[in-house]
C-alpha cells in the first residue's frame, strides 16, 4: 500500500461550508477536483488530475477501511466512511466521504467522491475503529459483530423465519398439550385399572373375609340355616377371587414396594389357607353332628388363624389407600405441570411473535421514516443532511441507495455551477463581441441573442415590420427568425440539418444580410441547435453599386457625380467623402486643362 510521507500533526479542519468533490475513473485515477479539494489538499489542479487519489491517504489509515470501500463500490453500492486525508505539506484533515459509482448509460464509467465536515463525535469513533484495525482486532467485538449480523438479516429471510419459528412453537405448544393429555389419560387409565382396582380388590376382599367369619358364626349357632351356609360359599368363593384378582394386579404393577406387597399376599394366602383348612374341619364335624367339637376347635383355633391375616389384610388395606392416594396427587401434580409447560411454550410462542414483531416493524418502519425525511430534504434542496446506514438488509440497501442519490445530486450541482460558471464566462464574452450571434433549438426558435444581435434586429425591425407586421421586436425569444428570410431555398437549407458551417448571403425584407450558421451537436452527435453570425450587409451593398456607378461615370467622362453621405457611416462614409474628394480634385484639375486647351485653340498662349 501507497505509504506518503512525512507526516505532521497539524489537523486543518473542513469549513462548514466547503463540500470536496473529486472524480475518478475505474483505476481511480483523479479526472475532477473542485476548488475545495484543491484548497485544502495543497496540491494543484495539476498535480491531482491523472494522478491516483490515493496522492492524499494518510498513513494512519489502515488498509482494511480501503479494502472494504474498494469492494463495496466494484459490487456497484455506494460506500460512506470517516477518512483522514493527508495534506501536501504532511498535514492532515479529516472528511465524511461518500463514494458512489458514476453511471452512465447503465454502465458504470467511474466514481465519484463528495466530502463533507465530519462532528468531533464521529472523527473519535473512526479513531477508535483504525486503531483496533492497525492493531490487527477486529472491527467490533463478539458482541457487536452477532448484533450487526442480526441487524443485517434480510427481511425476506427474517420475515418468513420468524413465521415458521412461530408456528413450530405454537405447533410445540399444540405437540406438548396433546403429548400432557396422552399422558394423563394413560395415567387415570393406569390409575383406575390398577390403584383403584387393586383398591377395591383389598376393600372387597376384606369384607368378604368378615362376611365369611360372621356366616361361620351363624352356622355354629344354626346348623340348619341354608342361606348362612350359602352367604359362608359365595363369602369364601369372593374373597378367594379377590386375593387371585389382588395377585394379578400386584404382578403386573412397577413400583418399588413390588416384593413386599407379593410377600404381603403369600402371608395372606397362606392365613386364607389355614383358615379354610380350619373351617373344613369346623364344618366336618358339624356335618359329623358333633357341634360341640365343632364350637370348641372354633374357640380354640379361630382367632390365632384369622387375627394375623385379618391385620395383614387391614395393613394392605391402609397402604393400598394410601398408595391411591399419593398415586392420585402424583398425577394431580403431573397434570397441573403439563399444563403449566403447555402455558409456558404458548407464552414463549407469544413471546418470540411481539418480539419478532417489534423488530420487524423497528427494522422496516424506522428506515422508512428516515428516508423519507432524507428525500424530503433533497426534495427541499439540502444535499448536507447525513444519512446513516446502520444495516446490510433491504432497508439499508434503500438509504445507501438514497446516499448514492445524494451524493450523485451533489457532485452533479457542482459539475452544473462549474458548467454554469463557464456558460456564464462565454454568456458574457458572446454579449460583448461586436458581431451579432444568435443560439437557435432544433426547431429553429432563438435561445439567446447577444447585444449586437438585439442591435442589429432592433436596426432592422422597421423594414422586417413592413412585411411581416406579426414579428415583435421585443420578444425575440423562441421566434424562429430564419423564416424572414426572403429566399426559399435558403429558409430550407437553414432549417434543415447541417451538414458543416453554411455561409450565405441572402435579402431579409429589403436587406442584405451574411449569414454563417453552424450546428451545435450533442455528445452522440445528433444536431440539437445552431449558432448563426448575422451581417447586415445592406449599407456596404448600397455603397459597392453607388461607387461602381461613380467609376463607370468617370470613366466616361462625367465627374459631376458624387456620393450621397446619408445614412453612411464608418468606412463606408470615410471612403465616400474621400471619393467624393478626389472628384472634386480630379474636376477641378480638368476644368483648367480645358481652359488652357480652349485659349490655345484660340491662339492665346498667354494662359497657363
Amino acid at each position: 500500500m501507497r505509504k506518503n510521507l512525512p507526516v505532521t500533526e497539524t489537523e486543518h479542519l473542513m469549513r462548514d461550508d466547503q463540500l470536496i468533490v473529486s472524480r475518478t475513473d475505474l483505476k481511480g485515477r483523479i479526472t475532477y477536483a473542485n476548488a475545495d479539494f484543491v484548497e485544502i489538499s495543497g496540491f494543484g489542479l495539476d498535480e491531482l488530475i491523472g494522478t491516483p487519489h490515493n496522492l492524499i491517504r494518510h498513513p494512519d489509515m489502515p488498509p482494511a477501511a480501503f479494502e472494504d470501500l474498494w469492494k463495496t463500490i466494484q459490487a456497484g453500492r455506494p460506500w460512506t466512511g470517516i477518512v483522514k486525508n493527508r495534506c501536501k505539506n504532511g498535514d492532515f484533515y479529516w472528511v465524511e466521504a461518500n463514494v458512489s459509482p458514476l453511471r452512465e448509460q447503465g454502465r458504470v464509467t467511474g466514481y465519484i467522491s463528495v466530502r463533507r465536515k465530519p462532528s468531533r463525535d464521529q472523527i473519535d469513533a473512526a479513531e477508535t475503529l483504525y486503531a483496533r484495525l492497525r492493531a490487527g482486532k477486529p472491527a467490533r467485538p463478539l458482541i457487536g459483530r452477532l448484533a450487526a449480523r442480526i441487524q443485517d438479516t434480510r427481511i425476506v429471510r427474517a420475515l418468513p423465519a420468524g413465521l415458521i419459528l412461530i408456528s413450530l412453537l405454537f405447533t410445540a405448544a399444540i405437540l406438548v398439550s396433546i403429548l400432557n393429555l396422552r399422558q394423563s389419560n394413560q395415567q387415570l387409565r393406569h390409575f383406575t385399572e390398577h390403584d383403584q382396582a387393586l383398591e377395591q380388590a383389598y376393600g372387597e376382599m376384606y369384607a368378604k373375609g368378615l362376611q365369611m367369619v360372621s356366616a361361620m358364626r351363624f352356622i355354629l349357632l344354626d346348623p340348619d340355616d341354608l342361606p348362612v351356609r350359602k352367604t359362608f360359599r359365595m363369602a369364601q368363593e369372593g374373597f378367594d377371587r379377590q386375593l387371585e384378582r389382588i395377585r394379578r394386579l400386584t404382578d403386573r404393577a412397577d413400583t418399588a414396594g413390588l416384593e413386599t406387597a407379593l410377600s404381603r399376599l403369600d402371608e395372606i394366602g397362606a392365613g386364607r389357607q389355614r383358615h379354610g383348612e380350619l373351617q373344613k374341619r369346623i364344618l366336618e364335624l358339624i356335618e359329623a353332628g358333633d357341634l360341640l367339637g365343632a364350637k370348641r376347635l372354633y374357640n380354640a383355633e379361630e382367632a390365632g388363624i384369622w387375627r394375623p391375616y385379618k391385620s395383614l389384610m387391614m395393613a394392605a388395606v391402609k397402604q393400598v389407600k394410601e398408595d391411591a392416594a399419593r398415586q392420585r396427587e402424583a398425577y394431580l401434580a403431573d397434570a397441573s405441570r403439563a399444563e403449566r409447560e403447555v402455558v409456558l411454550v404458548a407464552l414463549l410462542a407469544l413471546l418470540v411473535a411481539a418480539v419478532l414483531g417489534i423488530w420487524l416493524v423497528r427494522k422496516i418502519s424506522g428506515p422508512l421514516r428516515q428516508t423519507l425525511g432524507h428525500l424530503a430534504s433533497i426534495s427541499d434542496g439540502d444535499y448536507s443532511r447525513h444519512i446513516g446506514v446502520h444495516s446490510n438488509d433491504e432497508m439499508g440497501q434503500m438509504l445507501l441507495g438514497v446516499k448514492s442519490v445524494q451524493a450523485r445530486l451533489d457532485y452533479d450541482i457542482q459539475e452544473t455551477r462549474r458548467i454554469a460558471q463557464e456558460n456564464q464566462t462565454i454568456r458574457y464574452a458572446l454579449d460583448h463581441v461586436t458581431i451579432p450571434v444568435s443560439l437557435s433549438d432544433e426547431q429553429d426558435r432563438v435561445t439567446y441573442l447577444n447585444h449586437a444581435g438585439e442591435g442589429l434586429w432592433r436596426a432592422l425591425s422597421d423594414d422586417v415590420l413592413r412585411h411581416h407586421p406579426e414579428l415583435d421586436p421585443d420578444a425575440l425569444m423562441r421566434t424562429c427568425m430564419t423564416r424572414y428570410l426572403g429566399d426559399d431555398r435558403q429558409r430550407q437549407a437553414l432549417s434543415g440539418q447541417l451538414e458543416g458551417t453554411l455561409v450565405l448571403d441572402t435579402r431579409m425584407s429589403g436587406r442584405h444580410l451574411h449569414l454563417t450558421a453552424s450546428p451545435v451537436r450533442d455528445d452522440r452527435g445528433h444536431q440539437i441547435g445552431k449558432v448563426m453570425q448575422w451581417q447586415d450587409r445592406t449599407a456596404e451593398v448600397t455603397a459597392e453599386r453607388e461607387i461602381a456607378g461613380l467609376v463607370e461615370g468617370a470613366a466616361v467622362g462625367d465627374f459631376a457625380a458624387r456620393l450621397d453621405l446619408a445614412g453612411k457611416e464608418g468606412f463606408f462614409r470615410q471612403l465616400s467623402e474621400g471619393l467624393n474628394r478626389l472628384l472634386d480634385i480630379m474636376s477641378a484639375g480638368l476644368s483648367d486643362v480645358a481652359g488652357v486647351l480652349d485659349a490655345i485653340a484660340r491662339g492665346d498662349l498667354t494662359r497657363g
